[in-house]
């Protein structure tokens, strides 16, 4: 598995009163894993909430191990609750494909009736609006599958090319393609945000703050009566993926304070939670 450099998170639009806090656990590297220790797993785990912010940006090795819990304190839930959820969700999904399938009022460019005002309004169902993206090693090849820049002529995948072009002229139909898309996605982003995006661009360099973390600790010994709060943290992809042989970690929280971070409004802070 290759990773980037640094991942960064650019929260654009954040709803009023949402909770959807980043959670970076900078420790586990790549998957996470086992340690060297004889195969045992490591007696703490660093864990770093970020609550999402309208204008924050947050940046992080670009090979930790990070989620979104949804709804934020999914990771707190018992194991019943967990499955009742999982159901929901399932049914939630279930219902939408049903009801896609029962819509065949579609017109001869394959929308379906309402689509394009639903698209015309997605922007007012906005709840939780990032940017992601990742930088990488110089020295490094780069990420496999994605193009240096859209202007290099290079079409993605999937786009079918008109009749007209032969193999004789397919090279200058790609290009007369790829220009004319250039020149309508150019002019498109400067009418919606203004010559060189000065609609967009962030604020000076001077003008940002970092913040410092809020170190959660626990002051007493621990031993087997220390009171704790499990923490489960599913892990996404198959196990060559995720590099640890089950589908959720499990791990503790002998501060208790965890779900505070999880529904805090700004505040970042840092646990170091029992393995």
């Amino acid at each position: 598995l290759r990773c980037p450099k640094i991942g960064h998170v650019l929260y654009l639009e954040v709803q009023d009163g949402l909770r959807g806090p980043t959670c970076v656990f900078p420790g586990k590297q790549i998957g996470w894993g086992l340690d060297d220790n004889n195969g045992k797993e490591e007696e703490y785990v660093d864990l770093v909430t970020v609550p999402a912010v309208q204008g924050r940006i947050l940046r992080f090795p670009g090979s930790a191990m990070h989620g979104v819990p949804r709804p934020a304190d999914r990771w707190l839930l018992s194991d019943k609750e967990e499955r009742a959820l999982r159901k929901e969700e399932k049914e939630e999904i279930m219902d939408e494909l049903d009801n896609s399938d029962d819509n065949d009022d579609s017109d001869s460019e394959g929308w379906i009736d309402g689509d394009m005002e639903a698209c015309e309004d997605e922007d007012d169902d906005i709840e939780r609006s990032v940017l992601l993206f990742n930088t990488w090693h110089d020295d490094e090849p780069p990420p496999r599958g994605v193009n240096g820049d859209y202007a290099t002529g290079a079409l993605p995948d999937g786009i079918m090319l008109d009749e007209e072009g032969t193999e004789d002229n397919a090279d200058e139909v790609v290009t007369d393609i790829s220009l004319e898309q250039d020149a309508q996605r150019l002019a498109e982003w400067e009418e919606d945000y203004g010559v060189d995006a000065k609609a967009i661009r962030c604020n000076p360099r001077s003008d940002w703050k970092s913040l410092t973390l809020n170190q959660v600790n626990y002051d007493g010994d621990i031993d087997e009566d220390t009171e704790v709060e499990e923490v489960r943290v599913n892990l996404m992809g198959k196990q060559c993926r995720r590099v640890y042989p089950r589908k959720s970690a499990r791990l503790y929280d002998p501060t208790l304070n965890l779900l505070e971070a999880l529904e805090e409004e700004t505040k970042v802070s840092h646990f170091r939670l029992l393995n």
